[in-house]
C-alpha cells in the first residue's frame, strides 16, 4: 500500500484478513520506482492514488503484480475502504496482474494491452 493510500486503508484492510503492507509509516519517503519493484518482488498488488505509476508501467515497462489507482474526487479514507471492499469482493480475480484504475464513474481494468470497463 503506497503512502497516498492512508494507514487507516491498510489497518482496515488487515482487519479484512488480507496481508497488507504499508510505505507510511515504516517506508515514508520511498521512490515510487523502488516501491513498485518491492510490491513486485513480494507478489503484492499495489493501492496507491499515485498516477505515476501508470508512467512507470505503460511508458517504461516495469513488471507489475497488479495495481489498484484511485482517481476519485473523494479521496478520504473511508471511501478508499468502501472502493476496496467492493473492489476485492467483486473483482477479486481479476486485481491480480492488472492496471485497474477507480474513477468516479467506472472502473478501468487493463489486462496486458486490453482494457475492460
Amino acid at each position: 500500500m503506497d503512502e497516498c493510500a492512508g494507514p487507516l486503508v491498510a489497518e482496515s484492510l488487515r482487519m479484512l484478513e488480507h496481508d497488507v503492507i504499508s510505505i507510511h509509516p515504516d517506508y515514508r519517503g520511498m521512490d515510487d520506482r523502488d516501491i513498485l519493484r518491492w510490491a513486485n518482488t513480494e507478489n503484492r498488488i499495489l493501492v496507491t492514488s499515485d498516477k505515476d505509476y501508470g508512467e512507470l508501467v505503460f511508458r517504461e515497462g516495469e513488471p507489475h503484480k497488479g495495481i489498484i489507482l484511485f482517481r476519485v474526487s473523494n479521496q478520504t479514507p473511508l471511501n478508499k475502504i468502501e472502493l476496496l471492499r467492493m473492489l476485492t469482493y467483486f473483482l477479486s480475480p481479476l486485481l491480480e496482474g492488472s492496471f485497474t484504475v477507480v474513477t468516479d464513474s467506472k472502473i478501468r481494468i487493463t489486462l496486458g494491452s486490453v482494457a475492460s470497463e
